[in-house]
């Protein structure tokens, strides 16, 4: 495929105007305040979640996506940066999918309060739920795909391949708690998502993953990427 060098030949709501997350953003109010009352939230994960919440926002500033889809709300720990950026890049919506009613009314409240209701939809149930999968069939593709639900193996593996043909080419799959360590989250002791990570990828030629591993990533839980492009054989091989 050819690289457009030609601004103009580019899509025109993506654009070119990627922003630097090492420069100064212009970040709301309400986002600030909302975050702040999110990490004193007595049910929330705690501080162990900056170093996904940091690559989901950057990935966000970096590629533009157009589509979004988060599997696990919870409360909005990670739903709220990405709407955010999604908010600052002037492009893109976020679908985020969470079944528990304990939990939504915070999501639905952190949402609206960081001023991001334009930004995101929430769709109440479970990934395998008919009415969630029609909504999603309606988009198109999705360019990321953060999934951060149930970490039983079947569980983790039934999502990756549900959502496998929805993914758009070279978009990503980013997932959490892939690490050996988080194998014991797996309440079925199967292997958890680091298993289901490396089955789905292993049924694929055209997915390639890459682990975050502790020490380096400092997060005992890791995180994962993958990546899905299309394997082209060099002409004349």
């Amino acid at each position: 495929m050819a690289i457009p060098t030609d601004p103009h030949k580019m899509p025109p709501s993506r654009g070119w105007n990627v922003l630097g997350a090492f420069e100064r953003l212009d970040f709301s109010d309400g986002y600030i305040e909302t975050l702040s009352r999110i990490t004193d939230d007595d049910v929330s994960p705690g501080h162990s979640d900056v170093g996904i919440r940091n690559l989901l926002f950057t990935m966000v500033l970096s590629n533009r996506p157009e589509h979004v889809l988060e599997v696990g709300a919870h409360i909005g720990t990670a739903s709220i940066v990405l709407g955010e950026a999604l908010r600052l890049n002037g492009f893109g919506h976020l679908m985020t999918i969470e079944p528990q009613e304990v939990y939504i009314e915070r999501l639905k409240g952190y949402i609206e309060s960081a001023g991001l209701t334009d930004w995101i939809t929430h769709l109440k149930g479970f990934s395998h739920d008919d009415l969630v999968l029609n909504e999603l069939r309606k988009v198109p593709s999705f360019d990321m795909i953060f999934v951060d639900a149930c970490h039983d193996y079947g569980a983790v593996l039934q999502e990756l391949r549900s959502f496998h043909g929805m993914l758009s080419e070279n978009g990503f799959f980013v997932l959490h708690d892939t690490s050996e360590h988080a194998m014991t989250f797996d309440t079925s002791g199967e292997g958890g998502v680091r298993r289901a990570v490396q089955e789905f990828c292993g049924e694929h030629d055209d997915l390639a993953p890459v682990f975050f591993e502790y020490p380096m990533w400092l997060n005992p839980c890791g995180a994962a990427v993958i990546c899905k492009q299309s394997v082209l054989t060099p002409t004349g091989a």
